[in-house]
């Protein structure tokens, strides 16, 4: 067990009284593990940076409930899964959002292996939908 989870339960009873330097170390310690757990499912280097923000952001406005939470670790990484996924969701609707990705897949060196399967099952679904609309 890493020093963390030894006074996470303190960092977070801390955070629950708005205590700005306890979330900065929770931040700290967690946000290179969220960045690269989200950046694996958006595929975007620049939306894994403010979807970082953004799910610390929503901890932050959320802090009152922290002191409650058992595994905050699996709490923190449920609520960037599911950011992620609306992300996808909104991007598999909006041409500009999807264009803005594949641009970023481009530079950060092509789509990998499973990529193309996830487009076309992505696709295949809106598609479905739209017929049944």
């Amino acid at each position: 067990m890493t020093v963390l989870h030894h006074n996470e339960k303190l960092l977070l009873r801390q955070i629950a009284r708005h205590d700005e330097k306890a979330f900065k170390a929770l931040f700290e310690a967690y946000q290179p593990r969220l960045y690269h757990y989200i950046i694996g499912i958006v595929k975007s280097k620049e939306t894994a940076e403010e979807m970082v923000i953004d799910v610390f952001l929503k901890i932050w406005q959320q802090r009152e409930m922290l002191a409650g939470i058992e595994r905050f670790d699996a709490f923190l990484f449920r609520v960037a899964f599911n950011q992620s996924v609306d992300f996808l969701r909104r991007a598999a609707r909006d041409p500009k959002i999807k264009d803005i990705i594949w641009q970023d897949i481009e530079v950060a060196g092509g789509p990998t292996s499973d990529e193309p399967v996830l487009v076309k099952r992505s696709e295949e679904r809106r598609v479905g939908k739209e017929c049944r609309s």
